[in-house]
């Protein structure tokens, strides 16, 4: 009888095992796969709240409900994505996964072998889109896709909130920081590699007021291009101060040697992943922070005082020009009044 017992012990130990291993090789890379899980804010209206200036907004918000139109809960079908996907073969003994969306400029980008050592140090799921590349609209499918992959994995495996990256090489470096910055209550920071832009300018606004806050307080941003990728590092310089002015403390750049316009080699990935996720958060300075929020609400209330004197002597185009710099550069920070004036500038011109 105890020969019995140790037998069947013996079974399902064995079993059990069995199905764990069956579990760890199912892991490691996978392409093509599908997510059934889709973000709850990767609808028009949400996304266009985040990355499209406050006038712009309103306008379109008054422009759809005259209409009567409605807006597309869904821009993309989750059952029509499909993602490449890396996940560790040993989960995290303590923490959940930790997770980086990777936007590629190409219809498709599997995880580096080069990749894969980090990913597996650091716990990290690696996700990344099909049919996301730069001949794709950034706000109907570019973005909308890098947050179905970000729930989509948190659906499928535990993840820890607080280490959930973006990041992507060349135009998908510039979508990853237009989703860093329109989604910082869900992202954590960005690995921008050969790609960035000016926040403030033509292609990047600050979003709503408590987006900017939470992306101000806790965002982490690291730049990473080749040393002779000259052009891109011009603009890293550009996008780097342009994010500094707007109070985001945390921000890193790294050279890669003697490489040009190229994703990073295992040692610069492993370097730069160590920085973006490190075990313990980096503290903010509050001081720093509290004067610098300061110093950037004068300059917008300075902008928004300009652009309504204007106003207010009837001189509607120079109202209006001042009025759409002051919109881009500040975004949400120069809401609600910028709306209000959009809305008087707009009404008096009706009426001439």
């Amino acid at each position: 009888m105890r020969m019995r017992w140790l037998t069947i012990a013996a079974c399902v130990l064995l079993c059990a095992w069995g199905a764990e291993a069956s579990r760890a090789r199912a892991d490691g890379r996978m392409d093509d796969v599908r997510l059934d899980a889709p973000s709850p804010v990767a609808g028009a209206r949400e996304v266009a709240r985040r990355t499209q200036t406050p006038t712009t907004f309103d306008r379109m918000e008054r422009y759809v409900g005259e209409s009567g139109r409605t807006l597309a809960e869904h821009m993309v079908r989750i059952e029509d994505a499909s993602f490449d996907i890396f996940v560790p073969r040993k989960p995290p003994p303590s923490r959940g996964y930790a997770v980086l969306v990777w936007i590629p400029p190409q219809d498709a980008y599997r995880a580096p072998m080069d990749w894969m050592p980090a990913l597996e140090a650091h716990g990290m799921i690696y996700v990344s889109p099909r049919d996301a590349g730069n001949e794709e609209i950034v706000f109907d499918r570019r973005i909308p896709l890098a947050l179905h992959a970000a729930h989509g994995i948190a659906a499928r495996y535990p993840v820890d909130s607080e280490r959930v990256f973006v990041g992507g090489f060349s135009g998908g470096s510039r979508t990853a920081l237009r989703v860093l910055l329109a989604y910082p209550d869900l992202f954590r920071g960005a690995l921008l590699n050969a790609g960035s832009d000016i926040i403030g300018g033509k292609r990047l606004t600050l979003p709503p007021r408590e987006l900017t806050e939470t992306f101000q307080a806790r965002a982490r941003l690291v730049y990473v291009t080749g040393a002779h990728d000259l052009s891109n590092r011009r603009a890293d310089g550009a996008s780097l101060a342009s994010v500094r002015e707007v109070c985001v403390q945390q921000v890193h750049r790294h050279s890669m040697g003697s490489l040009g316009h190229a994703v990073p080699d295992r040692r610069t990935f492993s370097r730069v992943l160590a920085w973006l996720d490190p075990p313990v958060a980096a503290k903010i300075d509050l001081g720093a922070l509290a004067t610098c929020r300061a110093r950037v609400m004068a300059r917008v209330q300075m902008d928004m005082l300009m652009a309504t004197t204007l106003f207010e002597r009837g001189d509607l185009a120079a109202a209006g020009e001042a009025l759409g710099e002051a919109d881009q550069r500040w975004g949400g920070l120069a809401a609600p009044a910028s709306v209000d004036l959009a809305r008087k500038i707009a009404a008096r011109r009706e009426a001439q």
